[in-house]
């Protein structure tokens, strides 16, 4: 594999003097019969005034002809392929469809990515741009989250980044060269023709060199989003709230079969996610999970006295030893009931200032989260339209409240309807985080717990015959259904 120096030089094949033979005093004598023989068997070995002579004899045109069609013959003809051409070739940015993905390793579990053509870029779905990359390293910093392996990742992803971007310039820089040659083509075409054929000449080196930048820019490509697919899976198992904060709608484009089957005909309905139809989920908070706490009230002076309070109910005002009030308890359309609908929203871009300086205003009231194992939870997640309030707050267990950053989001797969063909809905199933979900809605059917799991990889995920319209859908083998 060249390095990026190497074609800004390219060392020419046919032509140059660095590699042809040294010039017998019979080459210059050569007939045009000998010298067109040469050419077939082995061109390489043309002097400059073989070609010269050659064109003076049979013209610009065919000489170049002549020597495309021998060189490709020559190439055709080679026993070994070139090993390492090989295994770095792929396909080019516009052999890239929307049909085309690959796997990646998202908090441990495997997921496709999906290509977008944008132009004559490829989008990679997961953060494309280096942008994104550093706004999430950034976050992370800033919440004293990052780790050597995620600072190193951070590196090599801006390297390949900007080894991309160099060869995309030469690219490009090639490009414009081609069409102002095309351009100069055209006006020589009707009244120059050496000047015509000296420019096509010049056209099929530079083609040539376009090819070999565009086969190494590929690969560079394929690098980057290779270099960006690592920090991801890693900044995911750090903190996947603010890589989903930061990606938005750019998360992970997962979509997997439906777990449909013909077995499931009449017993599930699934649904598009719209506000009027939104597919149900298993709550990961049940809300007995959110229990009484006992705090310090001084608004009577002191000693304080003990006060009792409970999540879910219309609480006194406690006051600080600074005479701050605070009412604590949550609100209703917080609460997650069943039935309860939310979207899902987890590029809200909320601050969590709130939540921090009410863990602290408990600890000033005698009620220690981490000695009760405890985090403060906004009840109503930012992610499914929450706000940083003091009535979407409440204390609970840490292992439940970060359920969500530790797989919840990214395991659990849910069947939807995405589009209709022939009037037959096309079913498929996604995790949380995927991009595919973001924006959709979702209504809560019941709450996570020993008895009740997330239905996780069952025809019953995303399924609610209670509400919605049944129709047909096409089941995993591709037989049509009816919904129930």
């Amino acid at each position: 594999m060249m390095d990026h120096q190497e074609h800004r030089n390219p060392q020419p094949t046919n032509t140059s003097e660095s590699t042809k033979a040294p010039e017998s005093p019979r080459s210059a004598h050569a007939t045009p019969a000998t010298l067109l023989q040469r050419a077939q068997v082995a061109p390489n070995a043309l002097s400059r005034t073989d070609i010269l002579q050659l064109q003076r004899t049979v013209g610009n045109r065919a000489v170049l002809q002549l020597l495309r069609a021998t060189a490709q013959m020559s190439e055709a003809s080679e026993a070994e392929p070139d090993e390492e051409l090989v295994d770095a070739e792929r396909p080019s940015a516009e052999e890239l469809t929307l049909a085309d993905a690959e796997p990646i390793s998202v908090a441990g579990d495997p997921h496709t990515i999906e290509y977008k053509k944008v132009g004559e870029e490829v989008e990679i779905g997961v953060s494309s741009i280096w942008e994104e990359i550093h706004t999430i390293h950034h976050d992370l910093r800033r919440l004293n989250l990052l780790d050597p392996a995620l600072t190193h990742q951070h590196n090599v992803t801006k390297n390949a980044t900007k080894s991309r971007k160099l060869w995309e310039s030469d690219f490009n820089r090639l490009d414009r060269k081609i069409d102002q040659k095309k351009t100069e083509k055209r006006k020589a075409r009707l009244d120059d023709e050496d000047r015509y054929e000296t420019i096509l000449l010049e056209l099929d080196r530079l083609e040539k060199e376009l090819h070999t930048v565009s086969r190494r820019l590929t690969i560079e490509r394929h690098t980057e989003k290779a270099a960006i697919h690592k920090y991801i899976g890693i900044a995911v198992r750090i903190n996947s709230t603010v890589v989903a904060e930061v990606l938005g709608a750019k998360m992970p484009i997962v979509e997997l079969g439906t777990d449909a089957t013909g077995a499931s005909a009449n017993t599930v309905r699934y649904h598009t996610g719209t506000a009027g139809d939104p597919i149900p989920i298993i709550w990961y908070k049940p809300q007995a999970s959110y229990g009484a706490i006992t705090v310090d009230d001084y608004s009577g002076g002191l000693p304080a006295a003990q006060v009792v309070l409970n999540p879910f109910a219309a609480n006194q005002a406690v006051d600080d030893q600074h005479g701050n009030s605070y009412t604590f308890g949550v609100n209703a359309a917080n609460r997650a009931g069943v039935g309860t609908v939310w979207p899902n929203t987890p590029k809200h871009g909320k601050t969590r200032t709130n939540q921090q300086d009410y863990n602290r205003v408990l600890a000033s009231l005698g009620y220690d989260l981490s000695a009760h194992g405890e985090d403060g939870d906004h009840v109503r997640d930012l992610g499914f339209g929450g706000n940083d309030v003091i009535d979407n707050f409440w204390p609970l267990d840490s292992a439940t409240n970060r359920h969500a950053f530790n797989g919840w989001r990214s395991t659990y797969y849910i069947n939807y309807k995405k589009s209709q063909t022939a009037g037959r809905w096309n079913i498929f199933k996604a995790p949380l985080n995927s991009g595919s979900l973001i924006g959709k809605y979702f209504r809560i059917k019941g709450e996570e717990n020993a008895s009740s799991p997330a239905e996780n990889n069952s025809d019953q995920s995303g399924s609610d015959t209670t509400y919605g319209a049944a129709g047909i859908i096409i089941e995993r083998g591709g037989t049509f259904i009816n919904e129930g």
